[in-house]
């Protein structure tokens, strides 16, 4: 079966794992962009004996950041927005072999998130922020082992921020304050 047959030759042997990661992050208002978010983490694991099923524990660092524009729901005065979520991290990932040399993983990671935004109107700054929030993360992704120290994917994320959302999205007049972020992520793993 795919969890218990042999492995490739090119798998074999590695216990630490450094992903790179990049792409789309999904804005958490109707007043911001599409932006770009990225990150790093670093994880240390391994395999049981009989089993091709793989467990790693992460740290890991992620930032997003977002502009835009809008208007401010109950007075109707227009605004400029940027917000920066920097996202630091613990958890674990489990990697489950598929097929060829095809790789399934989910992870679960929760820390901080520290949120620095600010809201301007006619280029003076009408609201700032500083400040931190727990953050639970769950991802999933595919990737393709294509050497026996690299692997290439891609993995989807949904942030939770645990305290309800952030101050720059009441200052922005929303009456409920997103609480949810989605990345949309490029990965290469270096696996030594």
């Amino acid at each position: 079966g795919i969890l218990t047959a042999d492995r490739p030759a090119h798998a074999g042997g590695t216990h630490f794992l450094l992903q790179l990661q990049g792409g789309f992050a999904l804005p958490p208002a109707d007043d911001l962009d599409l932006s770009l978010g990225y990150g790093v983490h670093f994880g240390i694991g391994g395999r049981m004996a009989g089993s091709r099923i793989r467990f790693y524990g992460l740290v890991g660092f992620d930032r997003a950041s977002f502009e835009g524009t809008g208007t401010h729901a109950q007075t109707g005065r227009a605004f400029d927005v940027n917000r920066s979520y920097n996202d630091f991290q613990v958890g674990a990932r489990m990697l489950i072999p598929i097929w060829w040399r095809i790789r399934w993983y989910m992870a679960l990671l929760v820390g901080g998130s520290y949120l620095t935004g600010e809201i301007l109107r006619e280029n003076y700054v009408y609201s700032d922020t500083s400040e931190w929030s727990g953050v639970l993360t769950a991802t999933t992704g595919f990737e393709v082992r294509w050497h026996r120290h690299f692997a290439t994917g891609v993995r989807a994320e949904l942030r939770w921020l645990m305290n309800g959302g952030d101050a720059i999205a009441v200052d922005a007049g929303q009456e409920t304050p997103d609480e949810y972020r989605i990345n949309i992520l490029a990965t290469q793993a270096f696996l030594f």
